[in-house]
């Protein structure tokens, strides 16, 4: 079966269950998948997620999440991009505020994440540019069809819906399958994201003196 789009998953939900006729399942599909989505969204931090904005810029103290992406969820790096590029040391919001206090402006030099927004210190006084880097959430299948996740890796989104749907209808057994395949399916797809960053060679280790 074709695992395609977001019709795809959840006909084949109704499939998988045995239950392609039962109402009480195609009924509740799509709360399966959106309840599946919100799990994979928490459970998943992939290379694929992660955006460069480079045409960011500094001019008040707040910016929220909201104003650079909709589907903006975590702050990776944030630096100023003149020469030579500075970045922006994060702080939590109480060290930042004591460290810099509100009548401090000038060129930024620290931030903090308060309320879904980016708090900048000291409070630009001037427009900087910077260059943003973030995760982002994956695009929901309802309002899309299909997006990069589904397309590369189908198997969380299905038996993270058959989870869900298992525990809709009490079925115990079934729900403990589905989530060992879930599991699974989580922990390949994570590894292999994880390894994207490591070297295709072997690693080697050496001596104080640089020689293998």
């Amino acid at each position: 079966m074709t695992l395609a789009s977001y019709s795809d998953l959840t006909t084949a939900v109704a499939s998988w269950l045995a239950k392609s006729g039962d109402t009480t399942v195609t009924g509740n599909a799509a709360d399966f998948v959106r309840l599946a989505e919100d799990r994979i969204r928490n459970d998943l931090q992939l290379q694929t997620q992660e955006v460069s904005n480079t045409s960011f810029s500094l001019s008040s103290e707040f910016t929220t999440f909201a104003s650079i992406s909709a589907s903006m969820v975590k702050v990776r790096r944030l630096f100023l991009t003149a020469s030579p590029q500075l970045p922006l040391q994060f702080y939590v919001p109480d060290q930042l505020v004591a460290s810099y206090p509100s009548t401090t402006t000038g060129q930024p030099k620290a931030y903090s994440i308060v309320s879904l927004s980016i708090q900048v210190r000291p409070i630009p006084d001037t427009t900087y540019n910077a260059e943003i880097d973030y995760w982002k959430t994956f695009d929901p299948l309802a309002t899309t069809s299909t997006n990069a996740l589904l397309t590369a890796n189908p198997s969380i989104y299905l038996f993270g819906s058959l989870v869900e749907a298992a525990a809709f209808l009490g079925n115990d057994k079934w729900m403990g399958i589905w989530e060992q395949r879930y599991q699974q399916a989580k922990k390949r797809i994570q590894d292999d994201s994880d390894n994207m960053n490591l070297p295709a060679g072997p690693l080697i280790t050496r001596t104080d003196t640089g020689a293998p």
